[in-house]
């Protein structure tokens, strides 16, 4: 039996812009495994974002795709919009980074919510009463640490905390049960204990019904504790991939080595913080060769000339001329 559940092929996404189509990612070749985590790091602007969404199939109007989406044997990218409503929800979920983009502000919370867990037992055959489903639903609250559950239920999002609105899309996740999560930034609205929940729940939803997770997170050290691999991403391609405590621990790409390099160590009276010199650039005008090489430490003519490809190396994949 196959172990895989996500397969990316050559997938390019586009924008279309004032002055014509702009490219945002280029031909990302991606796999995930049935219950692995996949944390998906890199600056802003680095198409981490646009990835998760072009999965979910969730992308703007004024976007399209090439390539291959395989979830589970299905082609997403080459579903009818009618087709995808039978994907979405229980086979691919997405948590936003702004988790009011999920709900309908002129409902409820309780009947969104209810509706999700309604949507699990249609797909799965079964008929449960109103009760059982209400049960479920505040129990999912109570787990995510949101006080007075029932009182939560009743109100709108708008009345909510956006800490709130997002454990809220969390418990729908939750009640979903889908096969793939995709989680953009979803602890960014929290604090450090509920985020540290919201972790747990993360990996338990992972370890007890074998969810696979994409987590997309600009906190390195977030995606350490949560991630069994990680996939490091500059200018809308695929710097770094590899096992977590590999990548982090003995980084190949200088790109990743500068993130890592950047993460807070000891105390502020020991240590300076480092950083990655320049800004990421921008898409419409990309530079030549490695995207990375105005920024980097170790850059050769070769590095200006000719863009690297995805070479295997110690056991993981990285584009960088260093390793060619």
């Amino acid at each position: 039996m196959s172990k895989l559940l996500l397969e990316l092929k050559d997938l390019t996404i586009f924008y279309k812009t004032l002055i014509g189509w702009v490219k945002v990612v280029e031909s990302v070749n991606l796999s995930v495994d049935k219950g692995e985590i996949v944390g998906v790091v890199g600056e802003s602007g680095s198409g981490k974002s646009t990835l998760g969404n072009a999965i979910a199939r969730l992308l703007p109007p004024n976007s399209k795709i090439q390539g291959d989406i395989m979830l589970d044997n299905v082609n997403l990218a080459k579903l009818k919009e009618s087709q995808l409503q039978k994907y979405r929800g229980t086979s691919v979920f997405m948590i936003f980074q702004n988790p009011l983009n999920s709900l309908n502000p002129v409902k409820k919370v309780g009947p969104q919510l209810l509706e999700a867990a309604k949507v699990r037992y249609n797909r799965e055959g079964k008929k449960v009463e109103e009760k059982e489903l209400v049960e479920e639903t505040l129990k999912v609250l109570k787990e995510l640490r949101l006080p007075d559950p029932q009182s939560i239920m009743e109100r709108y999002p708008h009345q909510l905390s956006g800490g709130q609105v997002q454990r809220v899309v969390i418990g729908m996740a939750l009640l979903l049960k889908p096969k793939l999560l995709i989680a953009d930034e979803p602890t960014s609205a929290l604090d450090v204990t509920v985020q540290a929940q919201v972790v747990k729940l993360f990996r338990q939803l992972n370890e007890e019904l074998g969810t696979s997770i994409i987590f997309i997170t600009h906190d390195i050290s977030l995606a350490y504790v949560l991630s069994n691999r990680i996939v490091v991403m500059y200018a809308g391609r695929i710097m770094e991939d590899g096992d977590v405590d590999e990548v982090l621990r003995k980084p190949l790409h200088p790109y990743t080595q500068g993130l890592v390099s950047s993460i807070p160590k000891g105390n502020k009276s020991q240590n300076r913080l480092n950083a990655i010199p320049g800004n990421p650039p921008s898409f419409f005008v990309l530079p030549g060769g490695c995207k990375f090489n105005p920024r980097c430490n170790k850059v050769m003519e070769v590095c200006k000339q000719k863009e690297p490809s995805l070479v295997e190396k110690e056991g993981r994949r990285v584009r960088c001329w260093l390793y060619e």
